[in-house]
């Protein structure tokens, strides 16, 4: 048999669910703004020959497997027990060898029952579906409807003696002048009228609510400075604006009946990330992606439980979507008032299958489980922060702080060693003939970053505006370059810590943050995943929809989404520790920055390290503001070293290589019990569980016990030495 890179199972085609809309190769127009006017056509088959010619005459035989970055080239070199033993094994040679479940902020592991409950709200099934997105009409108003307004009529559910009796309560010459303004539909020269000041906050509203339950189709009031009630008659405009802000009230009182306006279910999936999931239920839905909310993305390579909220969606459509979709189940619907957070978790809860595991001894296991439980390891930032091709995104980040836009668009479009297929018959047309038009044809679509510089580059007819083109990619994609810079230097700042002071006690002058209450890390999410950049570049959040257009804050949106903004660090209250300090904190209490200009720096020889590793690149730690607002960085803090939490292993014996050695979520729902391991069986598996906050990297616990390199260039050479 030959080497199995993935198994089996990933290589048959899955089915596709109907209505399923592939991506096309066209840009979507509409989320990057842009048009791209091709008033000619070309031959790619044509370029793909030429390109295929030019790879024959070069000779290269590039590598198979794209990812050339190894962790020592992002700065993770250290391990917190060196004298341990590690061993050989595999991750992730399943995708159901990598379980995440999600921990609510009430400690929850969050899971799926055996049943699907499709809703838990009282007597929800039996109100009128008045949906934002599923109905063009809208509810009916209780105010007058009558188009000619002579003949204007009360409701049916308004009798006469009800608005004679109300019209008692107020001033009648005012009652008198609000008949004579509607039956002059406003085309007298008096077109409003005022009532005397009104004092009394209670009187006022009584009138206001007046005016709008018996002649809110036709007039507004509203409270003037002298407290009188200034009313008018709507002109087309102000009907409309009325007419509007009357349905979507009326929609939320109707979605409040549920319990909410936004319906909260768990989402299940396989093998999938998390925005290719809601991508593909808001398709099939027909509703935009922003609909959506999560508090952060979930691993695509691995089975996982979320809580997501979608914004006026009923539970039965998103139940009735399960019967078409392939490797997604949503259930345990319910109606809540609020959407879920970027960030909004407590943590995640994680098992993970390690095979084909080569040891020494079980004690070896025994003794670096351990270590793990007791010591934890360094909270390195993983190999997930700085992306899988060649040319990492911290040197991209590292040319955009440099001030230098064009030597980060070249590294984002040059060749990359170890690319094949359309990316890298794409890049290389760009690289030898500088046709950006071509070249953006050629592009796939997932390629966000190279697709939008094209883009630009093609419309504008200018290669050079480095600036614009820049700023077309999605702005949470041009932040993670630049975090994924900070991240780098952050973690060869701390392996030089280890390196040289080791791991067990804190230093004089080491930071320790005096509030433990306040998280340090939000939930991060990857470069790798640019899709999911592209989606919440556009996410606005659906709060109060309905009755306001309060613009988006993009900083603070950024600081959820990556710990950084304007105020992730400011805010902090962190104590820099002398000698008497040292015995009140432990090394798992110690902080390090990642560079930014609201950060404070170690007190001690670790901040040399700091400007050692920047100057190499020509920045300073001190100077982390820049005319480019993206670009000033604010920096957070993060713990050097990590504790898991319910820390818990077990060893399996098994045959088939593509044994399933675990039971997921999916096997409870569907009540399938796959029998797991043979007793003396010829392989060995590892499996281990734990707890780990928001925005910590599972691989690194793994990386602590295992001793070895987690990139995903050198776990497919260990799959190919299996």
């Amino acid at each position: 048999l030959l080497p199995l890179q993935y198994p089996m199972e990933d290589l048959q085609p899955a089915k596709k669910p109907r209505l399923d809309i592939e991506e096309q190769h066209e840009l979507n127009h509409v989320e990057t703004g842009n048009k791209l006017d091709i008033s000619e056509s070309f031959n790619i088959n044509e370029v793909i020959d030429r390109d295929d010619d030019v790879k024959a005459q070069s000779g290269n035989d590039l590598p198979t497997h794209k990812c050339t970055v190894q962790e020592t080239d992002v700065g993770i070199t250290e391990f917190l027990n060196p004298e341990l033993k590690g061993f050989l094994g595999v991750l992730k040679w399943r995708y159901t060898d990598f379980l995440v479940n999600e921990i609510d902020l009430d400690g929850n592991i969050l899971s799926f029952d055996a049943e699907i409950k499709e809703i838990n709200n009282n007597d929800a099934n039996n109100i009128e579906e008045n949906d934002l997105y599923e109905s063009q009409g809208v509810t009916q108003t209780k105010s007058g409807s009558s188009s000619n307004i002579n003949d204007f009529t009360l409701d049916k559910n308004d009798s006469l003696n009800d608005i004679e009796s109300e019209e008692k309560l107020f001033d009648q010459d005012l009652m008198n002048q609000i008949k004579d303004l509607v039956k002059g539909e406003g085309k007298d020269q008096q077109r409003f009228i005022k009532s005397q000041p009104m004092l009394n906050k209670d009187e006022r509203t009584k009138l206001h609510k007046f005016i709008n339950k018996y002649y809110g189709e036709h007039l507004n009031s509203t409270t003037t400075k002298e407290q009188s009630i200034l009313i008018a008659y709507h002109n087309e405009k102000n009907s409309r604006r009325y007419d509007a802000s009357k349905k979507r009230k009326i929609q939320k009182e109707e979605w409040e009946k549920r319990g909410g306006q936004y319906c909260q279910f768990l989402l299940l999936k396989e093998n999938r990330d998390t925005m290719s999931a809601i991508n593909l239920i808001s398709k099939l839905m027909k509703i935009p992606s922003r609909s959506f909310s999560y508090a952060g993305t979930k691993d695509n390579r691995a089975v996982t439980v979320q809580r997501i909220t979608a914004f006026r969606v009923k539970a039965e459509r998103l139940a009735g979507l399960n019967k078409r979709l392939n490797g997604i189940v949503m259930g345990n619907f319910k109606y809540v008032s609020q959407p879920i957070q970027l960030g909004e978790l407590a943590g995640n809860r994680f098992i993970i299958t390690i095979r084909q595991v080569k040891v020494d001894s079980e004690e070896t296991l025994s003794q670096s489980l351990s270590s793990l439980k007791d010591n934890g390891f360094i909270n390195y930032f993983g190999m997930q922060r700085f992306g899988t091709s060649s040319i990492p995104t911290w040197e991209i980040g590292r040319a955009l702080l440099q001030n230098n836009l064009e030597q980060a668009i070249d590294l984002i479009l040059k060749p990359r060693p170890g690319e094949n297929g359309p990316i890298e018959i794409a890049r290389k047309h760009w690289a030898t003939t500088k046709n950006a038009r071509e070249s953006f044809e050629l592009m796939p679509p997932r390629h966000y970053s190279e697709r939008n510089i094209l883009l630009t580059f093609a419309n504008t007819g200018n290669t050079n505006c480095f600036a614009d083109a820049f700023n077309s990619i999605p702005h949470k994609l041009r932040l993670m370059y630049a975090h994924a810079y900070q991240s780098y230097i952050w973690n060869r700042v701390v392996s030089e810590r280890i390196k040289l002071h080791g791991s067990k006690s804190p230093l004089v002058g080491d930071l320790v943050l005096t509030e433990n209450k306040i998280r340090l890390d939000q939930e991060d999410i990857d470069f790798p995943d640019a899709e999911a950049a592209q989606t919440l570049d556009k996410k606005r959040s659906f709060d109060n929809m309905e009755e306001s257009t309060e613009s988006f804050d993009d900083t603070k949106f950024a600081s959820n989404l990556t710990g950084e903004g304007p105020n992730a660090a400011i805010n902090l209250k962190i104590k820099v520790l002398t000698e008497e300090d040292l015995p009140k904190y432990t090394i798992e209490d110690v902080v390090y920055p990642t560079p930014g200009y609201a950060v404070i720096y170690p007190k001690n020889a670790i901040f040399e390290s700091y400007k050692e590793f920047m100057m190499e690149d020509g920045l300073d730690p001190m100077n982390m503001t820049r005319k480019t607002k993206d670009f000033s960085l604010p920096g957070t803090y993060r713990k050097i070293i990590l504790k898991p939490e319910a820390v818990n292993w077990s060893t399996i014996r098994y045959d088939d290589p593509i044994a399933q050695l675990v039971i997921t979520d999916f096997d409870v729902l569907h009540g399938r019990k796959p029998n797991i391991g043979v007793p003396d069986g010829k392989h060995l598996a590892l499996q281990i569980s734990f707890i780990l906050p928001p925005g910590i990297y599972a691989t690194m616990a793994i990386r602590e016990i295992m001793k070895k390199d987690t990139s995903s260039a050198a776990q497919y050479n260990l799959q190919i030495q299996t």
